[in-house]
């Protein structure tokens, strides 16, 4: 097991103008993703709400478009995709202005959703896999776990799902899964990949890192809090979480402890035109170029 945290402060340049004024004494609907595609930025939250950017500065609401949490939003195919609560599957093709439900084959609570090799798969509470062309209709895959699923990604030819317990799996299909034994208890959040290798994340700072999805190094930050998100861009790591925690990487290893300035938790994070793009509790959202300087406000 490994541990290197280094400390850099990372600081809050400005609040942009036109999103809640830069006034952090307000608050908005809470966001748990954010996805970007067509020049287009959708984050999805609390009561079902939609929220669109071009630039990630300024946001538009779109209001409600179902009942319950969504949890996940993905680009793919010229569409977005969104799911959550109670199986909710949604996909819009006019880049998250309007919303239609798509047919899902559970109740269970989707957590997280992506796109690669055309076709989506959604993750889930209990195990639930599904898998859709087009987001319109879905089928159920045997993941051969009832652990709550939270993460999925796509990248080198292979699906990777993380949840409760360590459990990773892997498919080439989104079909077939194979679980992988990471001797890590810790429940995984979310994953990525980027540089040369995979990197899931989890709560009380897991940190995983693999080269192939199969083999699976702990580089785990300890005694810090939940790390929900990670994504990579622009030759770096970037890893957010509760308490307004944030840590960067240049190759998912070592870790350098930034400052957001904030208490809130982030749950989301996409990269768009040049740009990382974070969102969280009580519409907080954050943006940075290069992944350790960050600026923002509230939806």
């Amino acid at each position: 097991m490994r541990q290197s945290i280094g400390r850099s402060v990372a600081v809050v340049a400005a609040f942009l103008l036109g999103c809640g004024g830069g006034d952090e004494t307000k608050t908005g609907p809470s966001q748990f993703a954010v996805a970007g595609g067509n020049g287009r930025l959708v984050s999805v939250g609390s009561d079902g709400g939609v929220f669109t950017s071009s630039t990630g500065g300024s946001w538009d609401s779109q209001g409600s478009v179902t009942g319950g949490t969504l949890r996940g939003v993905a680009f793919g195919d010229d569409r977005f995709v969104a799911v959550g609560t109670g199986g909710a599957t949604l996909f819009s093709t006019n880049n998250g202005s309007g919303w239609t439900r798509g047919e899902s084959p559970t109740t269970n609570a989707l957590l997280a959703v992506t796109f690669g090799d055309g076709r989506f798969v959604a993750v889930g509470e209990g195990g639930v896999i599904l898998t859709s062309p087009r987001g319109e209709f879905w089928v159920a895959a045997d993941s051969g776990t009832g652990n709550d699923l939270s993460g999925a990604t796509w990248a080198n030819g292979t699906f990777v799902v993380v949840g409760n317990g360590g459990l990773v799996l892997t498919s080439g299909d989104g079909v077939e899964w194979t679980a992988i034994q990471t001797g890590v208890e810790a429940d995984l959040l979310d994953v990525t990949f980027g540089g040369s290798a995979f990197l899931a994340v989890g709560a009380s700072g897991a940190v995983l890192r693999s080269a192939d999805a199969v083999d699976w190094e702990d580089v785990s930050i300890r005694d810090v809090p939940n790390i929900n998100t990670v994504l990579f861009g622009t030759g770096i790591y970037v890893l957010m979480g509760n308490a307004g925690s944030l840590y960067t990487s240049p190759d998912g290893s070592t870790f350098l402890q930034g400052n957001l300035l904030t208490s809130e938790a982030f749950h989301g994070l996409t990269y768009h035109v040049n740009n990382f793009v974070a969102v969280g509790s009580n519409g907080i959202f954050r943006q940075s170029f290069d992944g350790r300087t960050w600026f923002g406000g509230v939806l």
